[in-house]
Parts: C-alpha cells; structure tokens; sequence
C-alpha cells in the first residue's frame, strides 16, 4: 500500500537512487526535448535563462550548447553535485519558492520534467511567482508537467524493473487530487536498499492556465509533449508556453 508522502517529501526524494531510475532520461534525450523549448521560448544565443528545478543539469548542458547563458537550480545537493562534474555552467542550490536572484535578470525561465506540484496551493503559487519576479518585461515561460487525464487513464498501481544492479519497485495511487508514488530501490550487489515518496498535484489545463494569469503570466501556446506535438486531453503531457505581462 502507498503511505501518503510527508508535507517535505522532495527533501529526501531526489538522490543519487532517483537518476538511476531515470537513466534513460539523459543527455541526448535532453537536447531533443530543449530543442523544441528553444523554438517555444523564441529564445535566441546569448539570451539569459533559468532552469528551475534542474536536478543533474541536462537540459542546463542543452541549453548552453544552443549558445544561451543559463543557470541551473535545484534544492538537491546530491544531483547538483553530479551536475557541478559534469560541466562548467553555474548552478545554485536554492529552494523554488524563494529564489536567491535579482528581479527581472532573465529573458526566460524553464520547468521542466515535473519541477512543479510537490507544495500546497500556497507554495505552487509561490513557486511560479518566483519564476515570474525573476524575468525581465515580455519574458517567456515554458512549463512541461502532468497530464491529469491521461495520468488518470494510463495509472499502473504497481510496477518492477531492473536498470544495472538496482531492482526498482514503485507503487502508485490517486488521492486527493494528487499522485503518490512510492519507490524502492534495491542494490543487489551491494545490499542496500534506498526508499522514497513522491506527491504531486494534478493541475488541469484551465486550472493551471489560472494559476498562471494569477501570478502574471499570459499563456501563448499549448503542447501534449515536448517535441511539439498539438494539445488534446488525451496528450502524455501538458506544455504551457506563457509571457509576462
């Protein structure tokens, strides 16, 4: 059975067990994806722009091999280290509700890979104010999240895989308007076993398109996934383009 994920879950979430489970969602993959978010942006070389929510830093990698100056942040030390060894682009250890930046220093902002739902109503709309406080007049904003109908449609409660040495379980149910997800990660050469909760809100389309306009935001553009494909109910995904205003 999956335990409801505490009030601080993301504290304990994102390790280096977490890139294990997503080891196919690497560097190659990240360049596709950020070049679709670069024609998405209108983001041209040189322009400034932060990845918020950024883990080990491939699309930060991306983006700065499209000539863009780009920060990375992240609240994980441990992913951000991985990041650090990887590359030479700067990256901040920071929370995303209270960004350690100037007002109005870039010319666009990514969250991207699900970075957004983890807090209450009062934190999720912190975090986009942020984003917002932190991007220059006519800015744009690209956010890749959940689709709640097709997250809803294609649920598997429980799943197992093998990547490497490391024998994954995770578990999953909706409550209460979010998905709760419990992972457990054994390494069966070494013995240890690494076990986390994830909880995330399920925003629809028109109810994050709102949060958005709250906060300042004027969504442009809608994508069922991030390599441009049209929106629909039934899309993988939901990608919002917006600009300030």
């Amino acid at each position: 059975m999956t335990e409801p994920a505490g009030p601080d879950w993301w504290r304990g979430a994102f390790g280096r067990p977490y890139l294990d489970c997503y080891a196919h969602r690497d560097d190659t993959a990240g360049q596709s994806e950020v070049s679709f978010v670069v024609s998405a942006l209108g983001a041209a070389p040189g322009a400034r722009i932060l990845d918020a929510g950024c883990g080990a830093g491939r699309h930060v990698r991306a983006f700065a091999h499209h000539g863009m100056k780009v920060v990375g942040v992240d609240l994980s030390s441990e992913l951000l280290h991985e990041a650090r060894v990887s590359g030479d682009e700067p990256y901040v250890c920071a929370d995303v509700r209270s960004l350690p930046l100037r007002d109005a220093t870039f010319d666009h902002a990514v969250s991207l890979f699900t970075s957004f739902g983890y807090f209450d109503d009062t934190g999720d709309r912190a975090q986009l104010s942020e984003l917002r406080r932190v991007l220059r007049p006519r800015g744009t904003f690209v956010i890749d999240f959940l689709n709640p109908t097709y997250v809803i449609g294609s649920l598997v409660p429980m799943s197992t895989k093998t990547v490497g040495l490391y024998e994954i379980r995770e578990s999953r149910v909706l409550r209460n308007g979010r998905v709760e997800k419990e992972v457990v990660v054994e390494d069966t050469a070494g013995g240890t076993t690494h076990r986390w909760h994830e909880s995330v809100r399920l925003y629809g389309r028109d109810d994050l398109e709102k949060l958005l306009a709250g906060v300042g935001f004027a969504v442009t553009a809608q994508f069922g996934n991030l390599a441009g494909a049209p929106w629909s109910e039934a899309a993988e995904r939901l990608v919002l383009a917006a600009t300030t205003r």
